[in-house]
């Protein structure tokens, strides 16, 4: 393999040049000729799709290293912010856990803008942003039900214990970007951290939707946990790109947008269902 990409640089030298999204994006023609060359090699050579520094072979299309992620993240963030502003922003102040689901709009946000540059280019600066914006959306994402569950049972004490939950999981993110950045990039660690984080908030979602099995809403949680429990599934198998182009991640960020209309769903019936049960 490295004999052929080493060949295959020389034979392609003046013919892969950078163009303006390449430049838009601060790829050198180092890096675009090792992609383009990647690619070249595993299909000269009929051999099924290898990593190289941890990244699949994928055809470059329009400046974009793995243009669906890319492109569905970008979708996603579009998507997040009409459906929040039409179906929850309304309702926010009527909900004690109105500012939870503000900033999990937030750090979605972010989540979704530096996966779409991370999947455009990889650099150190998009790597970072996007594994960090995605654990933080983890982090809330178990935040949420935890909350909610409180709130259901034990309402006088909800101010104290999302005020604790919140400074707890700062503390965690901040440690968690600490350990990643103090030495080499531990991939194996944020790995085993985000899954366990999302294991954790799928069980107190379903938590969740037993304590709300009398109300008509809790199907909407369902089926958005089902959408996340195929992603993951999915994403565990890390399926090379199909085409060179379409790989599990990519499956992944197209089945959180999935889920999205129904979580989106469930939230603007649960507060009007907390409005409805404090009053």
């Amino acid at each position: 393999m490295e004999i052929c990409e080493s060949g295959c640089k020389q034979l392609n030298s003046s013919t892969v040049k950078i163009n303006f999204i390449d430049r838009l994006f601060g790829r050198s023609i180092h890096e675009k000729m090792s992609n383009h060359c990647h690619v070249s090699c595993i299909k000269n050579l009929k051999i099924p799709n290898v990593k190289r520094n941890g990244r699949w072979g994928f055809i470059q299309i329009l400046g974009f290293t793995e243009i669906f992620s890319s492109l569905i993240a970008l979708m996603s963030c579009f998507m997040n912010i009409y459906c929040f502003r039409k179906m929850i922003l309304p309702k926010l102040k009527k909900s004690p856990m109105g500012h939870m689901y503000l900033i999990q709009h937030h750090i979605c946000n972010a989540a979704f803008i530096s996966s779409f540059l991370f999947h455009a280019r990889e650099t150190t600066l998009t790597r970072n942003a996007d594994y960090f914006s995605a654990v933080a959306s983890i982090l809330i994402g178990l935040l949420v039900p935890i909350n909610r569950l409180v709130l259901f049972h034990y309402p006088s004490s909800f101010k104290e214990f999302n005020t604790l939950s919140l400074r707890c999981s700062l503390f965690y993110f901040v440690f968690h970007i600490a350990k990643m950045t103090s030495g080499e990039f531990d991939y194996s660690y944020n790995k085993i951290s985000c899954a366990t984080i999302f294991c954790l908030s799928l069980i107190f979602n379903l938590m969740v939707i037993l304590n709300y099995r009398n109300t008509k809403h809790s199907r909407q949680m369902l089926y958005s946990i089902g959408c996340l429990l195929l992603a993951g599934g999915i994403e565990i198998l890390d399926i090379s790109p199909i085409f060179y182009l379409f790989d599990s991640h990519a499956m992944w960020h197209l089945l959180m947008a999935v889920a999205a209309p129904f979580y989106f769903k469930f939230i603007t019936n649960d507060l009007d269902y907390q409005v409805t049960k404090t009053d």
